[in-house]
């Protein structure tokens, strides 16, 4: 359903092609000119977890940290 919605990354109104699509053409370009690796998007992503437990890589990261 398209929808005017606000981009999560500049703030400028936009015309959405779904719930999913919140970041803006403009910015969606951007971004696909930067690439970041992986890892550095986790960490400025913070810790992910469901109902309380680590998941994911951030498991992974916290059992390489237990073991040093």
């Amino acid at each position: 359903m398209r929808k005017r919605r606000t981009c999560l990354k500049c703030g400028e109104s936009f015309v959405s092609g779904g719930a999913a699509n919140r970041i803006c053409a403009e910015c969606r370009r951007l971004n696909d000119r930067w690439p970041l690796p992986e890892l550095l998007l986790q960490l400025q992503r913070g810790v992910m977890r469901r109902n309380g437990r680590l998941i994911g890589a951030a498991l992974l990261q916290a059992g390489a940290r237990r073991r040093r």
